[in-house]
């Protein structure tokens, strides 16, 4: 590709189950995929050895903050590598915009939000933050606290065009 949109969102942090990525993806290994059928199958395979795993109660990060500051990094890094452009987007949820500093609140989001802000910097790499797009708007745009809805889309897609065409206009 000419250039990689680079988006978490605020999904992305929680796995909703016992597991990290990590080891979901170990369990997953030792699955066959030749025998699930369906996807419905595979999903009883999972669960099934969801079960038989390292269960703990807690929800994990699906990575750590080190992981993910890794993970971003290394696809930074391959996009540079090969000429490809790279524009990174930071979600903000609707609760960020009821502090006027717009800081949020929960530690938890805010840490993985401010590991992007930190490897952007680190890595010179453009970054979007939403935030910024979406604190003059007058209404909600958020349908749930964390899917926006179009008025939300609109102001998205203004502030992202408007890194694409930034990097697309000083691209070789």
């Amino acid at each position: 590709p000419d250039m990689v949109l680079l988006t978490t969102g605020n999904n992305d942090w929680c796995t909703w189950s016992c597991l990290s990525d990590i080891e979901r993806a170990r369990l997953l290994k030792r699955l066959d995929p030749d025998s699930w059928g369906s996807v419905a199958w595979g999903e009883r395979q999972l669960k099934r050895a969801e079960e038989h795993g390292k269960a703990r109660p807690e929800y994990p990060s699906r990575l750590t903050q080190q992981e993910y500051a890794a993970v971003l990094r290394e696809v930074i890094d391959i996009c540079t590598a090969r000429g490809i452009g790279i524009v990174c987007v930071l979600w903000p949820w609707e609760f960020q915009f009821f502090d006027q500093d717009h800081q949020p609140k929960d530690t938890m989001h805010g840490t993985y939000q401010a590991v992007l802000k930190e490897v952007c910097r680190e890595k010179e790499t453009p970054l979007v933050d939403l935030t910024q797009a979406f604190a003059p708007a007058q209404d909600s745009i958020y349908l749930d606290g964390v899917h926006i809805n179009t008025k939300g889309c609109a102001l998205a897609a203004q502030a992202i065009a408007a890194a694409v065409r930034k990097l697309a206009s000083n691209a070789p």
